[in-house]
């Protein structure tokens, strides 16, 4: 039977720390992989969306014939974007006229006759969460109940994936690493592996 691990990434040094993964996957030689992927990837990733690191990842485990579970929500993500959009604007990340302007330009090129259908898609997403994340602005929110919503967002996720985790039993399970410290306590049947 295959040890079960928890991998650890921090998804930046995307090179390094994708090399590393593949060494361990080669390591274990799991069957079924958990990935930080929403359950709507596979529309996601038609549409030109990529999750980066993860979306690596799972085009990595599917060529290898390896069965890749989603561990993450569509709804959750749907939840967080807005308010991580929101809280660029406040920590000075990006100023709200930009913002405006990446929406009125998304707006506009979500109807073009000339723009892909994929980043019509991509448009498309951007503008509705963009005006979600607009709202949270205007409702004047500081940044400290903006990252109290992020928590919750976060919150939500790591509840998700648990069930999933549980529910599906996977022989590995690749998570970033602020989830892994957060879940580590209640999953132990699993190895962690840090490549944090």
């Amino acid at each position: 039977m295959v040890n079960q691990v928890l991998i650890s990434v921090m998804h930046r040094d995307e090179d390094q720390e994708f090399n590393s993964l593949k060494s361990l996957l080669d390591q274990y030689h799991p069957s079924t992989v958990g990935l930080e992927l929403p359950d709507n990837y596979l529309e996601l990733s038609n549409h030109g969306v990529t999750i980066y690191f993860f979306s690596k990842a799972e085009k990595y485990l599917t060529d290898n014939g390896l069965q890749v579970i989603p561990l993450d929500s569509q709804d959750c993500w749907e939840e967080l974007t807005p308010v991580l959009i929101a809280k660029s604007v406040l920590e000075g990340k990006q100023t709200l006229e930009g913002l405006r302007k990446e929406i009125d330009l998304a707006f506009k090129k979500r109807k073009d006759v000339y723009t892909s259908p994929e980043a019509c898609y991509c448009y498309s997403r951007f503008y509705n969460q963009g005006k979600k994340a607009l709202e949270l602005l205007k409702a004047g929110l500081d940044t400290a109940t903006l990252q109290g919503l992020w928590r919750k967002c976060m919150d939500n996720r790591n509840e998700v994936m648990l069930e999933r985790i549980l529910q599906h039993n996977p022989d590995c399970v690749i998570l970033g690493d602020g989830h892994v410290q957060e879940l580590t306590d209640r999953l132990n049947g699993y190895k962690i592996i840090s490549l944090a």
